[in-house]
Formats: structure tokens, sequence, C-alpha cells
């Protein structure tokens, strides 16, 4: 039996060309959930409804932080989301998760929802990210 924690697992961003940075202070992290998407088919004299596969949905990932507004990972989310061009939003990701051979995931996302959360006066300041997988997700 296999057990692990997510202590030390680790999402990071390429931001910059050829390196990939941790992203900070993870409080919660959700990998992606990916689905294969079907058609059904039904013939006349059918009794039973076939399910076709088709193509993979590759999903999302989200990610909360305690947010340090000036935490170079945050604000490259924040950059990520109100970029204007595409290959600025679109950044190749990877997760590693930790055991004796850690397994490493790269794929390509951009973020679809960026927020800010404040609760009462004991609170931490978090920030929340969705980020949407574009194209396959790749075991390295």
């Amino acid at each position: 039996m296999s057990e692990f924690s997510t202590k030390d697992l680790d999402f990071a961003v390429e931001f910059s060309p050829g390196t990939y940075t941790s992203i900070a202070n993870m409080i919660d992290f959700t990998p992606p959930t990916q689905t294969i998407e079907s058609y059904d088919v039904v013939y006349i004299g059918d009794t039973h409804m076939r399910s076709i596969p088709t193509i993979i949905t590759p999903g999302e990932v989200t990610v909360k932080v305690g947010y340090d507004p000036d935490n170079s990972t945050h604000t490259g989310l924040l950059t990520m989301f109100t970029a204007e061009d595409v290959e600025d939003k679109v950044k190749s990701c990877q997760i590693t998760y930790p055991d004796p051979t850690p397994a490493t995931f790269t794929f390509d996302a951009f973020v679809s929802s960026y927020s800010l959360e404040a609760g009462d006066a004991k609170s931490q300041l978090t920030l929340s990210v969705v980020m949407k997988i574009s194209g396959a997700v790749v075991k390295a």
C-alpha cells in the first residue's frame, strides 16, 4: 500500500522561459480531474445504448495560497490573468508528487479565476486561483 503526504507536493509555473518557480505559501491544492467526452449510439433493434469515448477534457487545477502582494509567484499569477497576449496568459506548469521516485506531470494552463479572500480579523488573507488546462497532461 502506498502512503504519501501532500506535505512535499510541488506546483510550479514557468513564468520565465526555462525556469519553473514553485508557488509560494500553498494552503490547498486540487490537481486536475480529467474526463473523457463521449457520444451515444443507438440503432433500431438495439436494447441497450452504447457510449463511444471521444476526446479527453484535461480539467483544471485549483490552488489556494496565503496571499503576499509582494511575492513574485502571486503577482505572476495575476499578471497571467490580466495579460493581453495569449502567449503571456498560457504558461507551462508542473506538478511534482512526493514519493520515493517523484512523479512529475507537465501541462499548459491559464488563470481562469483569480480571487482574493478575506475573513474576520483573525483570518489570513488568501488567494484562490483556478487554472484551466490547455492540451494534454504529460507524465515526465
